[in-house]
């Protein structure tokens, strides 16, 4: 829900996704997350 506030109102608006990525951690990491330790495995072996 977004919360929109105003000097003399106050309204919500419902926003409704389109779509839904499930990510379930113990079987798939986030890119960012295996980027940074494949970066850190490349410093290991340097």
């Amino acid at each position: 829900m977004l919360l929109v506030l105003g000097i003399d109102r106050a309204s919500a608006s419902v926003v409704t996704p389109t779509w839904v990525k499930l990510i379930h951690f113990e079987t798939t990491l986030p890119s960012a997350v295996e980027e940074l330790l494949q970066r850190w495995e490349e410093r290991q072996h340097a």
